[in-house]
């Protein structure tokens, strides 16, 4: 920005605070996209085209002659792009009146403030040197909790300094919980991004052939038994094969023969045996008694008999 012009209105002000008849308190600072090049800026009492208005961060006395203030404008709500292409600071007289007091402009090269995203904010900040001669009245106060303080860029700082130290903390070439790519055991290479791990990939690709939810796993493996050459197929195939993997026998009294029996004089079994001798089905048909029961041989041994149909 070029040098301040203190308006007409601005020198009036500051003959008064030299006589001390008024005081003066700077309020804001706005933003002016308008292009005042060749137009007369003492002769300005407000600003056209106005983006943005600011209330003073800072007002320091550098000075019995100059004051500072300090203007931070911030894109945080700004929903469209413009170009600062003059700044005017106004200020309060005793009788409250506010006035526009000084204009800056800069035509060729203005600043930028770009649209809020969402993202980042970005910020341009304005230091004035204001001149005042050497009146005593002009008020140092500063609205509190609008915009960024020293104290508050002084803050970030310090929490950039703390950020940055920790990273100078990690040693050279070191990966931070990263995960360069995920195999599974059937697999050969090493995949990247986001994966798919399929029961093929861990080895686990006939995993839906054992059994569903309702079944326990000892049926699954009794039942996943490949069958022998000779078995049937279905209970039509009985017939086909009496003397095969699946065998009838009569026993009397069966309770000597098969233990743990349901108690009955007379019974007809099915035997049905799997490849593997070590599983087999067993299932006891009353011939005196509407009776039923039921066994399975698992890893070798016989689990006990279970009544499925009984009279009464």
């Amino acid at each position: 920005m070029q040098n301040l012009i203190i308006t007409a209105a601005g020198r009036e002000l500051m003959a008064k605070m030299i006589s001390g008849t008024s005081t003066c308190s700077f309020t804001k600072i706005s933003a002016s996209e308008h292009d005042y090049s060749g137009e007369d800026l003492e002769s300005l009492v407000s600003l056209q085209d106005v983006k943005q208005t600011v209330v003073p961060s800072d007002v320091s006395r550098m000075n019995p002659a100059m004051v500072n203030v300090v203007a931070v404008f911030s894109n945080e709500e700004i929903a469209e792009a413009y170009y600062i292409r003059a700044i005017g600071l106004f200020a309060k007289d005793a009788d409250d009146r506010e006035l526009l007091y000084a204009v800056s402009m800069e035509p060729d090269h203005p600043d930028y403030m770009p649209m809020y995203e969402g993202k980042t904010i970005s910020s341009v900040t304005y230091s004035l040197n204001i001149r005042v001669d050497n009146s005593a009245e002009v008020s140092l106060e500063v609205n509190p909790g609008l915009f960024a303080l020293k104290e508050d860029l002084q803050k970030t700082d310090s929490e950039v300094v703390a950020i940055q130290e920790k990273l100078n903390g990690i040693e050279e070439g070191a990966q931070v919980n990263c995960v360069i790519g995920v195999k599974g055991n059937a697999e050969e290479n090493y995949r990247e991004g986001r994966i798919n791990i399929s029961p093929e990939d861990i080895g686990l690709g006939n995993v839906n052939d054992t059994a569903d939810k309702d079944k326990r796993v000892a049926s699954a493996v009794h039942l996943g038994m490949p069958r022998t050459p000779e078995s049937p197929s279905d209970l039509s195939d009985l017939a086909k094969y009496p003397n095969g993997s699946l065998t009838v026998k009569e026993f009397s009294p069966v309770a000597d023969v098969i233990p743990d029996l349901p108690s009955e004089a007379y019974y007809h079994t099915l035997i049905g045996q799997s490849a593997d001798p070590n599983y087999a089905t067993q299932l006891a048909l009353g011939m005196t008694a509407e009776k039923i029961a039921y066994r399975m041989k698992y890893a070798g041994g016989w689990r006990p008999w279970r009544e499925i149909v009984h009279s009464g």
